[in-house]
């Protein structure tokens, strides 16, 4: 009796055990699977937004004839009448080139949406950003705006959120001031102006002008922090519960020619924050 008893006990553990091995072992290989999944699709929406929102201009409707911008765009629609806060974001000038398939990177996917069009028949640059005429497109729920590791956390009552951060340069209130009066802290965008590429004295591919955030998000929509935000010099960069992150090892930077890299968290603070002014001389390599 106790030999049979004993007999099935091992028997037992022989087959839990192992099953439970395979178990877990799938549940891990699932969830680095799914980080891949998330970082590609990241790189992908900023590669979207810095290469072909920020620097495609489209010369006919079908896309067939497409031009690469020589600057990068107003940090906000420029409209004197309204507080920069206010404004509809850079994210409004784009919104036919995400819509349609020209792209300056072929092998780019593009967004597949068939409420996007009917959305766009609402977008106004005109109006403040939360004017009520607008509100099908301030609570649209733009992907590109968007990191996949978080789209979970996201509420879909309130407008639609955004996870990367257009960058005005060392100190909070850059975005406010012209590249004259930024001066060696200027970084790629501000409220009043575009940035041509000949300002960008440190290169195209030495400046970050996109940081993805988990910190104070915001309407994609919307002018002001939400979309631009110039550095907190006192703050540290990087890193979770820090002004920029996103990922659990790290995150993407969108730089001004295109191109996105990823940085861990503990990359040089100092370095990084260098890198978002125009013309601090600073290089890099890849991380």
């Amino acid at each position: 009796m106790k030999r049979d008893v004993l007999y099935f006990v091992v028997r037992l553990v022989l087959i839990v055990i192992p099953a439970l091995l395979l178990i877990g072992l799938g549940i891990i290989a699932l969830n680095q699977s799914r980080t891949q999944a998330d970082r590609v699709g990241c790189m992908h929406h900023l590669r979207m937004i810095g290469l072909d929102g920020m620097r495609l201009e489209i010369l006919n409707p079908d896309g067939t004839e497409k031009l690469r911008r020589g600057e990068l765009p107003c940090g906000t629609v420029l409209e004197s009448a309204i507080d920069p806060l206010e404004r509809i974001s850079w994210y409004g000038p784009m919104l036919p080139i995400l819509n349609s398939s020209a792209s300056l990177d072929p092998n780019l996917p593009r967004p597949k949406n068939k409420n996007f069009a009917k959305m766009l028949e609402s977008y106004d640059p005109h109006r403040a950003w939360n004017d009520p005429l607008l509100k099908p497109v301030a609570y649209y729920r733009l992907s590109t705006a968007l990191c996949p590791a978080r789209v979970p956390t996201l509420d879909p009552s309130q407008p639609g959120w955004n996870h990367y951060i257009a960058l005005g340069g060392l100190g909070e209130k850059t975005p406010s001031l012209s590249l004259d009066e930024a001066g060696r802290r200027a970084g790629c965008f501000r409220y009043n102006s575009p940035t041509p590429d000949e300002a960008i004295l440190d290169g195209l591919s030495q400046t970050i002008a996109l940081l993805e955030t988990e910190k104070d998000i915001g309407a994609w929509l919307q002018g002001g922090p939400s979309t631009l935000r110039g550095i907190n010099e006192t703050e540290k960069l990087v890193g979770r519960g820090q002004q920029f992150s996103g990922h659990r090892n790290g995150l993407y930077a969108a730089f001004a020619d295109g191109s996105v890299r990823f940085f861990t968290y503990t990359a040089d603070d100092r370095l990084l924050k260098a890198l978002v002014t125009i013309a601090g001389s600073e290089r890099i390599g890849e991380d």
